[in-house]
């Protein structure tokens, strides 16, 4: 977490800030838990958008669309049908299959962040699928990771538009947005 707050600048007020209990309450409606960069990232910033641009689900959130106990089970039905033939499944597994995808945010162009489930919550890496395409980018990094390379501006994508970045690096609640 500490490498991604020398980058974020937040603009506004904390807003939905998770109680003890959020994440026990993710855990029982998913039986899975969350990894430690996520929880402690919802922890500090609360409900947002990093740069305007990639809403993270936090499972305190006022609003359902970003609301990590809501928004997931509709993300991941739009993404079942969207991939319902057996071919298109094996290449975009979702939860709760083994290692399945689970969705965690989306951007403003409607892609979905999504972790891949493989091994310890730990090692969970970022899959970014398009709202547009068939293609997604596996990123092989965690979600932390995955943020400091975007800042970094060392990050390919086949999905994410190049201007991200052009209005720096911030976090913005939901009613404070740019």
């Amino acid at each position: 977490m500490v490498a991604l707050e020398k980058y974020i600048i937040h603009n506004g007020t904390l807003v939905d800030l998770p109680q003890d209990n959020a994440f026990d309450l993710f855990y029982e409606k998913f039986g899975i838990d969350v990894p430690e960069d996520y929880r402690q990232f919802i922890s500090k910033f609360g409900s947002g958008a990093i740069c305007g641009f990639f809403w993270i689900y936090n499972p305190a959130a006022r609003h359902t669309y970003i609301n990590l106990l809501e928004q997931p089970p509709r993300d991941l039905d739009a993404y079942r049908e969207a991939f319902d033939s057996p071919d298109e499944t094996n290449k975009f597994p979702l939860y709760p299959k083994q290692e399945g995808f689970f969705p965690f945010g989306r951007t403003d162009n409607g892609d979905v962040l999504f972790w891949k489930t493989r091994g310890d919550p730990e090692e969970w890496t970022v899959v970014i699928a398009s709202a547009r395409e068939q293609v997604h980018d596996d990123t092989g990094l965690t979600f932390e990771r995955y943020f400091e390379t975007l800042f970094k501006m060392d990050l390919e994508s086949q999905v994410l538009p190049d201007d991200i970045l052009n209005n720096g690096t911030y976090f913005s609640p939901p009613h404070q947005m740019q």
